[in-house]
């Protein structure tokens, strides 16, 4: 079994850093038109940036030591086992966030927000293999 603390500090570099794939992912949904282009002020910006990146920073954390407690045990090595790690992230953060707009009529920014948590927590997953295994 590999160390919690690396597993913690990879899953806080990694939350951090996945916590900016949400202004990408509207960004894109708002060029293809699944939702509506708005102009927010920079302070906005800046105060969303914060939020994201400081949430998952902090879940990262969580999460980081779980799966560095359950490493050894996932199967798959390098990216596949980073993969594994994001879809057991995404199945944990997508359930109550997605069904509440999906029982209100509001299927399309449902999947929207499915598609982009599930990239946000691929990501992670692969940033935290990498970072875990150059430590530990």
């Amino acid at each position: 079994m590999k160390s919690w603390k690396i597993g913690a500090v990879a899953g806080l570099i990694a939350g951090a850093i996945s916590g900016i794939i949400p202004f990408f992912t509207y960004q894109i949904y708002s060029a293809v038109g699944i939702l509506e282009p708005k102009i927010y002020t920079i302070m906005f910006l800046v105060r969303q940036a914060t939020i994201h990146i400081g949430i998952n920073a902090l879940w990262g954390v969580i999460f980081g030591i779980i799966f560095a407690l359950i490493f050894d045990k996932l199967p798959g090595k390098g990216i596949s086992k980073g993969l594994w790690i994001g879809l057991i992230y995404f199945i944990f953060s997508i359930v109550r966030p997605t069904l509440f707009p999906i029982a209100y009529g509001m299927v399309i920014w449902g999947f929207a927000f499915i598609l982009g948590v599930s990239l946000e927590k691929f990501v992670y997953g692969i940033l935290f293999v990498t970072l875990y295994k150059e430590r530990a």
